[in-house]
């Protein structure tokens, strides 16, 4: 007979993410933005910032990946 295998995993923690970047076409700076809040009430992180030389999806894009 095989063995018995168990799983002990944590519960997985849900979160709710918002992000949001930009960048103005004419000067080609852009910024990014995000919020991540965990749904039982535990700490929210924010952070953000901006880059030079960009694109708006590009701003977009840094803001989930980072």
């Amino acid at each position: 007979m095989p063995p018995k295998w168990t799983s002990h995993k944590p519960p997985l923690t849900q979160f709710t993410l918002y992000t949001d970047g930009s960048c103005l076409s004419t000067t080609k700076v852009g910024g990014w933005a995000y919020t991540l809040q965990r749904a039982d009430g535990g700490p929210k992180t924010e952070d953000s910032g901006a880059t030079r030389g960009t694109t708006n999806n590009r701003m977009e894009l840094f803001a989930v990946i980072r």
